[in-house]
């Protein structure tokens, strides 16, 4: 991904992964190493941000894909339009998203438990995240290297440290030749981290600028199962005053 926006690091990691998150708040000019308080890029996040789209339907349109030639039984024959998500399919990926930033904030608050399989955090964590998967490693990756630093990030005001919002959903479908298939939604989405990254020991903050971000993602659902967050890549990031408003509000 492009790093002309991530800010300088203070000597510590990222935080932990797919949205992207307050950057140092300290002076001097950015350079392209991560902040703790920012959430890392997620594994396998597409190398040229141009090349994922950044608004509007996430698939081939129509307009994009070649018509079949025609032939000599008829005309040219169209692709199927791909079907846009409404917004029950809108509240349905925000409704697991909402469940993803809960769990993410949980876990950069408390960076211990990250490796402690009966703490009711991780599990809450691995409902919404696969463990093993990729976003799980990366995620708890970063939260293990900034807890080395001895620095975790808190909500301000009790709120969420970490929120992503869905713009546009494709409301794909299970296919019906594959009924064990697993169902999917891919979107882009807005978010921001008013999350405060402070010393583990005194509490002294280290970082409280405003991260604002825009990305890809996939929600994804066995049959019979519950929808769990598959990808989440991040195509933009900008940092904003302490104290900024949600601008994806």
């Amino acid at each position: 991904m492009n790093d002309t926006h991530r800010t300088r690091r203070l000597g510590r990691t990222a935080a932990t992964a797919a949205l992207v998150v307050a950057a140092t708040g300290a002076c001097g000019p950015p350079d392209p190493v991560a902040s703790p308080a920012r959430i890392p890029d997620p594994v396998d996040a597409p190398a040229d941000p141009a090349a994922v789209p950044r608004a509007g339907v996430l698939a081939a349109s129509a307009a994009s894909t070649p018509s079949v030639p025609a032939g000599a039984d008829g005309p040219a024959m169209e692709p199927p339009p791909v079907p846009v998500g409404g917004p029950a399919e809108r509240r349905e990926v925000d409704e697991v998203l909402r469940r993803y930033d809960q769990a993410l904030s949980d876990l950069s608050a408390a960076p211990e438990a990250v490796d402690d399989p009966a703490d009711p955090l991780l599990s809450a964590w691995h409902q919404v995240v696969p463990a093993d998967s990729e976003l799980d490693q990366a995620v708890r990756d970063r939260i293990r290297g900034r807890r080395g630093e001895g620095v975790r990030v808190t909500p301000p005001g009790g709120a969420l440290s970490y929120v992503h919002r869905a713009v546009d959903v494709v409301a794909g479908e299970r296919p019906v030749a594959v009924p064990d298939a697993d169902e999917e939604r891919s979107f882009t989405w807005c978010g921001w981290s008013p999350g405060v990254a402070v010393r583990t020991g005194d509490g002294a903050v280290v970082d409280d600028l405003v991260g604002h971000a825009r990305g890809t993602g996939t929600i994804r659902r066995p049959p019979g199962g519950t929808w769990v967050v598959a990808t989440l890549f991040e195509t933009e990031l900008s940092t904003l005053p302490p104290g900024s408003p949600d601008p994806c509000g």
